[in-house]
């Protein structure tokens, strides 16, 4: 399962960065649209390719069919909808029933290593694994 959401629009004239950790405090830049959230739910999709042009093509067209109804009917597995925050999807995955989840915000500069962390969430009993990725984390 994926989930993205898009905190920031084009023209806004905000840093990504500012958007996005306001978003993740549960606000918006002023005048900005609700937040697009895109899910992929690998149990139902028909078809899927791991090609990095076809993902691409796929979650244009999902994000186009979403803003444009008319243009056609959505793809079977993949969901577009509109979210207040950030915030308000976290703390929607974090209540879904299941084992505990443990939330890894992937840098590039990190200190610790990936493997180990990841051993010490299994070690924890963490089941789920949320990761938050971006290029302005």
């Amino acid at each position: 399962r994926f989930v993205g959401v898009f905190t920031k629009p084009p023209w806004i004239p905000a840093k990504v960065a500012l958007a996005l950790r306001q978003s993740i405090m549960g606000t918006r830049q002023p005048g900005a649209p609700r937040h697009t959230r895109l899910e992929v739910k690998g149990s139902e999709v028909l078809q899927m390719y791991p090609v990095e042009r076809w993902v691409a093509a796929t979650v244009r067209k999902v994000l186009d069919r979403y803003q444009n109804p008319t243009k056609g009917s959505p793809l079977t597995g993949w969901h577009a909808g509109a979210e207040d925050s950030f915030r308000d999807v976290l703390e929607q995955l974090l209540a879904e029933p299941g084992p505990p989840t443990q939330v890894f915000v992937l840098d590039e500069d990190a200190t610790e290593d990936a493997e180990v962390a990841l051993e010490r969430a299994r070690d924890a009993g963490h089941g789920r694994l949320l990761f938050i990725l971006g290029d302005h984390v």
